[in-house]
């Protein structure tokens, strides 16, 4: 629900936004332009601090009147109107304005222990050091020592492409500087860039699709990286959601040879009729073996117990679907496999 016109968050800030084009003018006409459509808010957004940025005094300025402003959300008498469920992404303590949950900014933390780059808690350029995390499309693929090569390799492509497309936006806003006029701000603004100047393929604040990634022959797989490509499978994000339609498509051919009538999903509403988890500890990546192949068990596991629970209503038609897993503050990973009562 939107907030009534007396929300005083929505009072702060339009006492702010007040004060702050009191003093530059020039940010009216920036916000004209965004109201009227004429400009993207994040457009808008990149030019509003540019100028800030390129005015030092502005800055300093511009904070004391953001602590003037917000200074009745600091009340020890306001709260914010949001859930306050433990649970919650965001948590109020009381004093001050709302701040993200530490639980949340734990999981964010193991997140990214794992996967690297989280494209869409990210707000800036992937970073230079970093790979992207994004999954693949492996139909038919097996071999999760395979798949984990097939994942790790579009990820250096697309991390490639990436790294070019930042480096072309970076030299065309220093040209634009260079045009203009040495103060000017907007150049110096575009040079973080925004979603919208990303790489399609690699938005950041986007949860990336998956990319085609051509399989790569068996004999060519170097048994010396077979542990780190196998975690890759298991370990990541990407990783397991890449994984996931390859075993649901297993257990889905497993059961109708075994009589049962069952279809892929998408999930229905409410809770699934049955389900279960193939799950193991996250271990590191020596503590993998590079036989190991989670890709098949979870389908043989997810097929026998699955089975046994549709056994109860072996003439209904059912819909399966099969999902990525992670319970990472516990490092248990793996798939969750579900059925639902439903037309085949």
């Amino acid at each position: 629900m939107s907030p009534s016109p007396s929300d005083p968050v929505r009072d702060s800030f339009r006492h702010l936004q007040e004060q702050m084009v009191a003093e530059v003018p020039e940010l009216q006409a920036i916000l004209d332009q965004a109201k009227a459509g004429e400009l993207a808010e994040s457009k808008a957004l990149e030019q509003m601090i540019g100028i800030v940025l390129c005015r030092p005094e502005l800055a300093k300025k511009f904070m004391g009147l953001a602590k003037q402003a917000l200074a009745p959300l600091q009340e020890p008498g306001w709260k914010p109107p949001m859930p306050e469920q433990p649970g919650g992404a965001m948590f109020h303590s009381g004093v001050g304005l709302p701040q993200v949950n530490p639980l949340v900014q734990g999981a964010m933390v193991e997140r990214r222990q794992f996967d690297g780059d989280v494209p869409e808690w990210r707000t800036g350029p992937l970073p230079e050091e970093l790979l992207p995390s994004v999954p693949i499309r492996a139909a038919g693929v097996r071999n999760p020592q395979m798949m984990g090569n097939m994942l790790h390799e579009a990820a250096l492509r697309l991390g490639h492409h990436v790294q070019e497309h930042q480096r072309r936006l970076v030299a065309e806003a220093e040209v634009q500087r260079a045009l203009q006029r040495a103060d000017d701000p907007l150049p110096l603004a575009l040079l973080g860039g925004s979603a919208e100047t990303d790489l399609p393929e690699y938005r950041r604040g986007q949860v990336p699709a998956p990319l085609e990634a051509p399989e790569v022959p068996a004999l060519e797989l170097d048994s010396v990286n077979a542990s780190q490509e196998v975690w890759l499978v298991l370990g990541t994000t990407q990783g397991r959601a890449s994984a996931a339609p390859v075993i649901e498509v297993l257990v889905l051919e497993a059961m109708q040879e075994q009589g049962f009538r069952v279809g892929l999903g998408p999930a229905q509403a409410g809770p699934p009729q049955f389900q279960h988890q193939w799950t193991m500890h996250l271990a590191g990546v020596r503590e993998i073996q590079a036989g190991f192949n989670p890709i098949d068990t979870a389908a043989r596991v997810l097929t026998f117990v699955l089975g046994e629970l549709a056994k109860s209503v072996p003439a209904r038609p059912l819909l399966l679907t099969v999902r990525p897993f992670a319970d990472l503050a516990s490092r248990q990973v793996g798939w969750a496999g579900s059925l639902w009562e439903g037309m085949t």
